[in-house]
């Protein structure tokens, strides 16, 4: 393939669609992991299984959302990246072949920062400290009881 600016459009094309794909699955990974912490914190809250004390499954449940909530802010971080590379290519593959039909996030040294940050976005804060809500409500009914 020549080095044209009609080629370099059709590698652009192309190398969007790859990388809007993986922006879908990070979104829908980011949503399957919502959709299990909600399964089961009402599977947890409704068990009445009187072998295993409500305060060890409030305490399961807690241990639970709190890895959710880290791997839902993991696939935040790489959806944000990914979405970071996504304006890359819009604004420089028309000029450069840099990075050509590279599916790497963008800045990958500084993770732990954007994982933070990833952490502390609204959309996720606000969802998981609900549940975390939840969970502290069911211990304080269950130790004040």
């Amino acid at each position: 393939m020549e080095n044209t600016p009609k080629d370099r459009a059709k590698i652009l094309i192309e190398e969007l669609k790859i990388l809007q794909g993986v922006i879908n699955r990070m979104a829908q990974n980011s949503l399957e992991c919502k959709k299990w912490t909600l399964a089961l914190v009402v599977g947890v809250l409704s068990l009445k299984i009187e072998a295993i004390s409500h305060l060890y499954g409030l305490c399961v449940l807690g241990v639970l959302l709190a890895c959710f909530y880290l791997l839902d802010a993991y696939y935040l971080m790489q959806e944000r990246l990914f979405r970071e590379q996504y304006q890359w290519l819009i604004k420089n593959r028309l000029k450069t072949d840099e990075r050509l039909f590279e599916v790497f996030p963008i800045h990958q040294t500084c993770q732990s920062t954007q994982f933070l940050s990833a952490m502390r976005s609204f959309s996720l804060f606000s969802y998981w400290v609900l549940g975390l809500c939840l969970v502290g409500y069911g211990l304080f009914l269950i130790l004040f009881q």
